[in-house]
């Protein structure tokens, strides 16, 4: 999404693949480096948050580390 290659999210959502994913990730049309280091930390941050929020047996888990 942070690049506009709708056809490369849609092939990500697609597969649950470690490798298919990062073959795909590295073909993503307009990549550009220094957004990516901008942006990676946030988009990071907000995918585990979604994680941990529909998985209530991750969420236990991950509340149950304290800090």
């Amino acid at each position: 999404m942070l690049f506009q290659d709708a056809e490369a999210m849609t092939e990500l959502l697609k597969t649950h693949d470690p490798k298919k994913i990062k073959a795909i990730g590295r073909g993503v049309r307009n990549f550009d480096n220094a957004a990516w280091e901008q942006e990676r930390y946030n988009i990071v941050a907000r995918g585990n948050e979604y994680k941990f929020r529909q998985d209530a047996q991750l969420r236990s888990y991950l509340l149950a580390t304290d800090n």
